[in-house]
């Protein structure tokens, strides 16, 4: 899969119809890799990820995003009756497949394949290396309805079938939510061996650990928020964010101490 370069927006300004505002001219980069998109509840992180899956329409700016997006809900809902092989997006190309197997099939079905011959086998190993291979394990089981899986479990499912579409740029809305320890391992590994753009929303600091920059989302006193990055991961930021405010504090104290020695020279003349 190529690797994009970078997702990127540029005067990016969006309210709300009630005309609430989130973001007044915001431009920022996301560069190649895993960045971690951190910010207090309500400053409009998941709105930013809305933004850039084209789920919202910004009243003005632009969004820069080469190649296929991927896009991964924290609120995914899907019809218990659904077959797996259809949450994946596999459906068509498997009906396909089994029509050109039993020799039934037309030129049309060629087309629906196109390079994609080995779905089946591509979708059970990483259903599998997500830890799903005990409940979707076989040809048969692609067959089964989502409603026989949990909610962590689900998840997991939506995450395959965005990384089997291949995407350049993902985009991870709280995809921990519902795991258990061993699904989270799964998930870090599968976000470990991504190769392209990847923006993660999550409270999960033993994933905002593995990123490369985390996004922090900041709300102003305008009402509006911004975003700044910071290279590395969650651990370097907070380093940076508390020596941040250690400073900020110091020089409060600092302006503090010289007003007190003016009104003390003052008195004394």
């Amino acid at each position: 899969m190529p690797r994009s370069s970078s997702l990127s927006v540029s005067d990016l300004t969006f309210s709300w119809p009630d005309g609430d505002p989130v973001f007044d001219a915001l431009s920022a980069i996301f560069p190649s890799g895993t960045t971690g998109l951190v910010g207090s509840n309500g400053a409009g992180k998941s709105t930013l990820l809305r933004l850039l899956a084209a789920e919202l329409t910004p009243q003005r700016g632009s969004i820069s995003m080469p190649g296929v997006l991927g896009y991964l809900r924290q609120d995914i809902a899907l019809d218990p009756e659904l077959p797996v092989d259809r949450a994946l997006a596999i459906d068509s190309v498997r009906k396909a497949l089994h029509r050109i197997e039993s020799g039934t099939s037309s030129d049309d079905d060629f087309a629906i394949v196109g390079s994609s011959w080995d779905v089946e086998e591509r979708a059970l190993a990483l259903l599998n290396k997500l830890g799903l291979g005990g409940i979707v394990g076989t040809l048969e089981d692609l067959d089964r309805p989502v409603g026989t899986l949990s909610g962590g479990e689900a998840m997991l499912l939506a995450l395959t079938a965005q990384l089997l579409a291949e995407p350049d740029v993902l985009l991870l809305d709280e995809p921990t939510n519902n795991l258990d320890r061993v699904a989270r391992e799964r998930l870090y590994a599968a976000v470990d061996g991504y190769s392209g753009v990847l923006v993660v929303c999550s409270h999960d600091l033993e994933l905002l650990d593995r990123v490369d920059t985390i996004a922090e989302v900041r709300a102003e006193r305008s009402g509006t928020s911004r975003v700044r990055l910071f290279g590395g991961n969650y651990t370097h930021y907070r380093s940076v964010i508390d020596s941040e405010q250690k400073a900020a504090r110091a020089s409060v104290r600092d302006a503090k101490n010289d007003v007190r020695k003016q009104e003390r020279e003052l008195v004394d003349t």
